[in-house]
């Protein structure tokens, strides 16, 4: 019994001594730091009914900052080094990465803070279209000169900024550092239509300008508000007058049916995507062309131009005090049509005229004189 005892003793103390000396490394793969795109509203609040997917055709700019362990963003950030600048991200193998240099998580219980910017097309880089993206932990992202004339319906969004991360996780469709982007422009599109149907006339768009609007601003992710204008002193940033929509190759008449109908192109003129602002002097106007033949007519045609203040109370416009907002997709219903001629006929009434009495005896003879002779 005690040699039994003794045996297992020692088995015991073998296993205890492999234990000890015998080194097996376990192998831990370097994370490579990776994304989950989405876009959604201007509300903090997540709703997956007002989020989209971001497009895997698309890709975006993100940098990143790192704060040591113990150290948090809301009260270092001061203290944060650069860690990811400018790098390009797009969908590979359906997973968000660095398009070059991969990027690690740091090991050493630091965290990073990650912000991010896209204009939803790949082949535009706004340093060569007017403006410059960079990044700060005052200002987080931060757009000098952005000119949405010359980046024309193209999509500039920011995405939240993600602090204190150390890991990829699971939040959206995809494994990595949670990016939902918000739309920093606002969409304003136009509906055109007669009030009725007319038989000899015919309605022609010429074109829509928005008059006295900024075009060109700046953008800072931590500002308020988050854009701002310059003023007349540089002439790049004065209030201009935009060709919203120009109709002159639209040979279609307009009607009851809306114009532009869903899936019609844009034309080179053609711009829905804007600054958001307030509307204090900005006006719509609207130019169309009438050509009326009505039968046994040569027809006449007239050019019509009309104005609407956008930001005044006597029309119903939700513009009003509020002006345009960011993430916000506006269409303006326009109406037009004549007022058709009316008559408003009478009569007369005959007038009563009485002349002066007669009769068919002659006054100078009686009837006994007559007798006598």
């Amino acid at each position: 019994m005690k040699r039994t005892i003794i045996l297992a003793t020692a088995a015991a103390a073998m296993l205890t001594g492999c234990v000890k000396t015998e080194v097996n490394p376990v192998a831990v793969p370097e994370q490579e730091i990776s994304y989950q795109t989405v876009v959604g509203p201007k509300t903090k609040t997540i709703d997956p009914a007002h989020q989209i997917v971001f497009s895997t055709d698309n890709r975006f700019k993100s940098y990143a900052y790192y704060l040591p362990e113990g150290k948090a963003w809301d009260t270092n950030k001061n203290d944060a080094e650069e860690y990811i600048i400018g790098a390009e991200i797009f969908n590979k193998n359906n997973l968000w990465k660095s398009h070059g240099y991969p990027y690690f998580w740091p090991k050493d219980g630091g965290k990073l803070t990650f912000f991010a910017w896209s204009v939803y097309r790949p082949d535009v880089d706004l340093a060569s279209n007017g403006g410059t993206v960079s990044c700060t932990p005052a200002d987080g992202i931060k757009a000098t000169g952005y000119d949405a004339g010359k980046n024309k319906n193209y999509d500039f969004m920011v995405a939240d900024i993600k602090i204190d991360q150390s890991e990829n996780q699971n939040e959206y469709s995809t494994k990595g550092v949670p990016t939902r982007f918000r739309h920093k422009l606002c969409q304003v599109k136009y509906k055109i239509k007669t009030n009725s149907e007319y038989q000899y006339i015919k309605f022609y768009l010429t074109s829509l300008t928005i008059n006295n609007i900024w075009q060109k601003g700046n953008y800072a992710q931590e500002g308020t508000p988050e854009w701002s204008f310059k003023e007349s002193e540089d002439a790049d940033y004065d209030k201009i007058n935009v060709p919203y929509s120009s109709a002159a190759n639209y040979t279609g008449e307009l009607g009851q049916t809306p114009w532009p109908g869903a899936g019609e192109p844009l034309t080179a003129n053609d711009q829905y995507y804007f600054i958001p602002q307030l509307l204090q002097d900005a006006e719509l106007e609207l130019k169309y062309k009438i050509f009326t033949q009505n039968p046994g007519t040569t027809g006449v045609s007239q050019e019509i131009t009309k104005t609407i203040a956008l930001n005044s109370a006597d029309v119903k416009s939700i513009f009003y005090n509020k002006g345009w907002e960011a993430n916000k997709k506006y269409t303006i219903n326009i109406t037009i049509g004549l007022n058709e001629i009316l008559w408003d006929p009478i009569v007369e009434d005959w007038t009563d005229e009485i002349s002066n009495e007669w009769s068919s005896i002659d006054p100078g003879t009686t009837a006994d004189e007559g007798a006598g002779a």
